[in-house]
């Protein structure tokens, strides 16, 4: 029987600030298993040459730059870097995480290395940058994007979405393309049910604070915080511009706390500790904090957008809320804090979904499905 080579494989993701953590370093482990791995990132110039498994990271050090010449040249130091990784281990897959700067290295990357090209769509990008901008600049920059993107994806041999909606969005664009829809890897096992399902603080992580909604959820708590003296509301995310803004907001609420990013493991503890999260996007394509909440066992509240209806079962494992509704969210969080019942049900019926069918196995079944679709 003739032994099977690995396929060799090069994806480009976006800056990584620790990859010795478990949502980066795991997933990439669990991959060299059945793929000869290189991954590109931008991150501490000390990770160069990591190890995560069998697959290799090769680092493009973090210059903290931003704007259209940061870009450029982020495009080519990938580039660059991609055509030595191609000639002293060969590539016959490149990945890359977005459609915009990763996807034009991609696609530039693809005719150098002569090699397949899967492209991943990770937000709703038309709409995700533009939710506060109006005017003629503003619609003047998202024909721009569209067109980028267009081009992008016009290079790849396949498009992976997370959502229905996504693929909606850009169906017109890539008719004759393979397409593949299934979730990010989150390492759901490195979360656990340890029980306390009547913490004293609801939960909520992520940013930028407008696209996720913060407004909404401190207007929709300020609501209902009367009722629950004891229960917080902890805010956690990375919004130095926005924070003064959204402490504001917050004024005559001292239950509402804002507290300073953290990095993967700290995070850990927030969800197993939590009484439920909340996820009040206006824009979603998926919500990684959906998953991590209900591999914790706690339920979500999410809002009726993108991604979130497709991971949030309403009335199973969590509840879904009419989007920018502030009374329905409020009624909906006043609901799970008063009943522990169906708290503890929504929290049950979370953790069994997660650690299944978005388990660490879950997702590998869909990566070799996927790579399988554009193997030469």
């Amino acid at each position: 029987m003739p032994i099977m080579t690995k396929k060799k494989i090069l994806i480009l993701s976006p800056d990584t600030y620790d990859p010795t953590l478990p949502n980066f370093k795991d997933r990439y482990e669990m991959l060299s298993m059945e793929y000869d791995l290189h991954i590109i990132t931008q991150s501490d110039s000390k990770f160069d040459g990591y190890k995560m498994g069998e697959a290799t990271l090769h680092v493009i050090p973090s210059h903290g730059d931003y704007g259209i010449k940061a870009n450029v040249r982020y495009v080519a130091q990938i580039v660059a870097l991609g055509k030595r990784v191609g000639r002293e281990h060969g590539i016959d897959i490149i990945i890359s995480y977005d459609p915009l700067t990763l996807g034009l290295a991609g696609r530039l990357l693809k005719v150098i290395l002569h090699a397949k090209l899967i492209i991943e769509v990770n937000g709703h990008l038309l709409i995700d940058g533009f939710l506060d901008k109006k005017g003629f600049k503003a619609d003047l920059r998202k024909k721009l994007f569209s067109y980028f993107i267009r081009f992008c994806l016009n290079g790849t041999d396949l498009v992976k979405f997370l959502n229905h909606v996504q693929k909606a969005e850009w169906q017109s664009q890539i008719e004759h393309k393979e397409v593949v829809m299934f979730h990010d890897f989150v390492p759901t096992h490195v979360f656990s049910d340890t029980g306390n399902h009547n913490g004293n603080y609801l939960l909520f992580v992520g940013h930028p604070y407008y696209r996720k909604g913060v407004d909404i959820l401190i207007k929709a708590f300020k609501q209902i915080a009367h009722f629950f003296p004891e229960t917080k509301l902890f805010i956690v995310g990375h919004a130095w511009s926005e924070k003064k803004l959204y402490e504001a907001m917050a004024v005559g609420c001292n239950t509402i706390q804002f507290m300073k990013p953290l990095h993967y493991d700290g995070i850990m503890e927030l969800f197993k500790n939590c009484t439920f999260c909340v996820l009040p996007s206006r824009s979603e394509a998926m919500g990684r904090v959906v998953l991590e909440s209900m591999a914790s066992a706690k339920p979500v509240i999410g809002s009726n957008v993108g991604g979130i209806p497709e991971y949030i079962q309403d009335g199973v494992t969590g509840l879904l809320f009419e989007n920018e509704n502030i009374d329905d969210l409020a009624a909906k969080m006043k609901l799970l804090l008063e009943d522990n019942e169906l708290r503890e049900r929504l929290g049950r019926h979370a953790y069994k979904k997660s650690h299944s069918d978005y388990s660490s196995e879950a997702y590998l079944g869909h990566f070799r499905s996927m790579i399988k679709m554009v193997s030469p």
